[in-house]
Formats: structure tokens, C-alpha cells, sequence
């Protein structure tokens, strides 16, 4: 198992907006699997968690920032 950093993408809407940011971190054998572990730990995560799309909030998710970041700052 790894210890995954996941981060949200940056976000423009409705005059809003946002840089990317980490979420939390969490083991799983893929980052997918992280992403399911973090929102099973944290309830306020959870709450905007969609595990299909592995989103947040509408913001997709990556592993590093770097990849966060290419998307919307």
C-alpha cells in the first residue's frame, strides 16, 4: 500500500474562484482506492465525493499538484 496525496483542481464559477488544493492524504493500493479511503475517513470530504468521476465539488482530483494545477491554477 501507498500513501497518496490527493488534490482538487482550481475552480472558476459564477465569479469564483479558487487554486488547487490539497485534500488530505490517504493508503490505497491505487489512487483511486485513496480517494475512497479519504472519504471514508472524513466526513466532510465525503460529503462532495464523487467516487465515479473521482471528483469534488465538480473539481477533479490528482495525485500530485503539479497535475492539480495544469487544469485551472
Amino acid at each position: 500500500m501507498k500513501i497518496w496525496e490527493i488534490w482538487s483542481e482550481g475552480y472558476m464559477v459564477t465569479g469564483n474562484t479558487g487554486k488547487h488544493q490539497l485534500m488530505g492524504e490517504a493508503e490505497g493500493k491505487t489512487f483511486r482506492q485513496a480517494c475512497i479511503n479519504l472519504a471514508k475517513k472524513d466526513s466532510e470530504f465525503s460529503a462532495y465525493f464523487e467516487e465515479e468521476d473521482l471528483s469534488h465539488w465538480g473539481c477533479s482530483l490528482f495525485p500530485t499538484a503539479e497535475e492539480a494545477a495544469k487544469t485551472f491554477g
